[in-house]
């Protein structure tokens, strides 16, 4: 378990205690470190993808079972897996790739009570070919969570949906793209065989 205390978030200290590990694993002869997290809570997402470049294509439904903390009380423990190819060039040479208008899988509205709302219309039949798309997150859950519980579940279940399918369909999330809307956040998918990690 790794996490930081309430009053020292946001100073990049999550970051470094990454790459110390990284360091150390690859003195002892790793490439790969894997670890969870809730695809939902956006604060992890952006530290593991867009800042660390792990990749994630491994969706795990209620991984821990149900979980009373405050962090997960109330909805499914399902997780990301990341795969963080510590010795590849895609982390240790990264370089952005722009990808022209992703596709969102779902479109998303604000409700009456000011809350993010995702509209339904994801078929999970549809065969998915473009080169990146993009899945909207709330950009915090856990506030979402105290406004509208069932709004939360919501969430969870649509855009698990949209995460099973986009995997099983050879699709990796690589970055969480902050908006200035604020409302929601998104990740980027895109086609895994096109990543420079091994397949």
């Amino acid at each position: 378990m790794l996490g930081i205390l309430p009053d020292y978030r946001s100073g990049g200290i999550g970051e470094k205690l990454k790459l110390k590990q990284k360091e150390e694993a690859l003195k002892i002869g790793y490439d790969l470190m894997t670890w969870t997290y809730d695809p939902l809570q956006t604060r992890n997402a952006y530290l593991n993808l867009s800042k660390l470049h792990g990749v994630c294509n491994t969706y795990i439904r209620d991984c821990y079972g149900k979980m009373s903390d405050e962090l997960n009380d109330g909805l499914p423990s399902d997780r990301f897996q990341i795969d963080w190819w510590i010795a590849s060039d895609y982390v240790n040479n990264f370089s952005r790739i722009f990808y022209k208008n992703p596709q969102l899988l779902d479109t998303w509205h604000i409700n009456n009570e000011g809350l993010p709302v995702l509209d339904g219309h994801f078929n999970t039949a549809q065969i998915l070919s473009e080169p990146a798309y993009y899945v909207p997150v709330p950009n915090n859950i856990g506030e979402l969570k105290a406004e509208n519980l069932e709004l939360a579940l919501d969430w969870r279940y649509k855009t698990r949906a949209m995460f099973e399918e986009a995997f099983a369909q050879g699709y990796a999330a690589i970055e969480l793209h902050k908006t200035s809307d604020a409302a929601v956040y998104y990740y980027l998918l895109v086609q895994k065989n096109t990543l420079k990690i091994p397949q």
